[in-house]
């Protein structure tokens, strides 16, 4: 468990974190701008599949966050 004490150290090493990697961030959406317009849609074909599904109950959301912190124990 995190103690109240080292609550305010812990969020400005992530905010120190954060602004560290803002330029790779950066960096990274310049080098990938060019290929948004070098896309190209993926036609609709017919075909048979089959797909085994499992789910959590309604938690089936993929979401891209480049800030995404998760503090693991």
């Amino acid at each position: 468990m995190i103690d109240p004490a080292s609550q305010a150290q812990l969020k400005e090493a992530i905010a120190d974190c954060i602004s560290t990697d803002q330029g790779v961030l950066d960096a990274l959406r310049e080098e990938i701008r060019p290929l948004k317009s070098a896309t190209r849609r993926i036609q609709p074909r017919a075909t048979t599949s089959i797909s085994l599904v499992g789910t959590d109950g309604g938690n089936n959301q993929l979401q891209f966050d480049p800030f995404l912190i998760q503090l693991i124990r």
